[in-house]
C-alpha cells in the first residue's frame, strides 16, 4: 500500500464532495456543507488549513432519498446503518473504495477508506429540542463511548466483542440497539410541521443547536471548495456566527488547531 500525503489526501476528499455534489445535482437532493468545511470554505476557499475531513448535512426526506438511490460503484460506496454490515453509526459516510484509513477516531468499519461524513437533519422545535440537550447528550455518549459488536466470523472481531459485554456491558449496542434508540429519540422530537430542521442525535458539546430552515435549503448558494464549488445554506454568515461566535473569521490559538489525524493509504499503487 502507499500511503497519502495530506495533500493527497485533501484532493481524494475533494473529488469525493464534487462527487457527492453531482450526485445531488443529478436526483434533485438538497444538501449543505456544514461546521468546519463551512467555515473553511468561506475563510479560506477550501479546508481549514489544519483541517482533514468533510461535513455535510441532509434534511431527513432528502437523507432518505439518497440511501434508496445511491448505488454503490467500484470507485464509491455508501455506508449507512441500515444497508451496510458491522456499521452502526447514526449517519452516513461515503467511501472512497481505493482508499484504507487508520485513524484514532474511528470505529474499525471494514474496507472504510477517506470518506464525508453526512448528516441526516430533522424538522423540530428550536425550543423543544434545546430544552432537551441533556437527552440528546447522554444518547450520543451512549454510543460514542459504546463497543460495537464485532464481525463474529472473525477471532479479533469476536474476541472484542466478548470483552466488550465483560468490560462496558452497559454501553455495548448492537446495530438493532442503536437503531431503536435513534428511532426512539427521533419519534419524541421530531415535529413534521416544524419550519425548522436540527441535527439532534451526534452533537458533540454544543451549548445549543442551530436551528437550519426550510427557505435555507430552497435558497441555497454555490460556494467555493478548494477547485470545486458545492452548496452551501442561504445565510450561512448567521450559522457561522451561531457555531464560532463573533471571532469565527479570526485563526484560533496554535494549541486549539486540531485535526482528525487522518492516515490513509492507496491499497494499491493503480489508485
Amino acid at each position: 500500500m502507499t500511503k497519502l500525503t495530506n495533500e493527497q489526501i485533501k484532493a481524494e476528499l475533494t473529488s469525493l464532495l464534487e462527487h457527492f455534489h453531482n450526485f445531488c445535482v443529478e436526483n434533485d437532493l438538497n444538501y449543505s456543507i456544514a461546521y468546519g468545511t463551512l467555515l473553511g470554505a468561506h475563510r479560506h476557499k477550501g479546508f481549514i488549513p489544519w483541517d482533514d475531513d468533510i461535513d455535510v448535512v441532509m434534511p431527513e426526506e432528502d437523507y432518505l432519498k439518497l440511501i434508496k438511490l445511491y448505488k454503490d460503484s467500484e470507485k464509491y460506496s455508501l455506508k449507512e446503518i441500515s444497508i451496510t454490515q458491522y456499521y452502526s453509526y447514526p449517519y452516513a459516510k461515503l467511501n472512497l473504495n481505493n482508499t484504507t484509513i487508520d485513524s484514532e477516531f474511528e470505529q474499525k468499519i471494514e474496507n472504510l477508506g477517506l470518506y464525508i461524513d453526512i448528516f441526516p437533519i430533522y424538522k423540530s422545535n428550536p425550543e423543544f429540542v434545546n430544552s432537551n440537550l441533556k437527552k440528546f447528550r447522554s444518547y450520543n455518549r451512549s454510543i460514542v463511548i459504546r463497543k460495537f459488536e464485532g464481525d463474529k466470523s472473525s477471532f479479533k472481531g469476536l474476541l472484542k466483542t466478548l470483552i466488550s459485554k465483560v468490560l462496558f456491558p452497559k454501553y455495548l449496542h448492537n446495530k438493532k440497539t442503536i437503531i431503536k434508540k435513534t428511532e426512539k429519540i427521533l419519534s419524541k422530537f421530531k415535529d413534521e410541521n416544524s419550519k425548522f430542521y436540527h441535527q439532534f442525535i451526534w452533537i458533540g458539546y454544543a451549548k445549543q443547536l442551530y436551528s437550519f430552515t426550510i427557505e435555507q435549503f430552497k435558497n441555497k448558494t454555490l460556494i467555493d471548495f478548494e477547485n470545486i464549488k458545492c452548496y452551501a445554506i442561504s445565510n450561512y454568515e448567521d450559522f457561522l456566527l451561531s457555531m464560532y461566535g463573533p471571532t469565527y473569521m479570526e485563526l484560533p490559538p496554535v494549541e486549539m488547531r486540531k485535526a482528525h489525524n487522518i492516515i490513509a493509504y492507496y491499497k494499491d499503487d493503480s489508485k
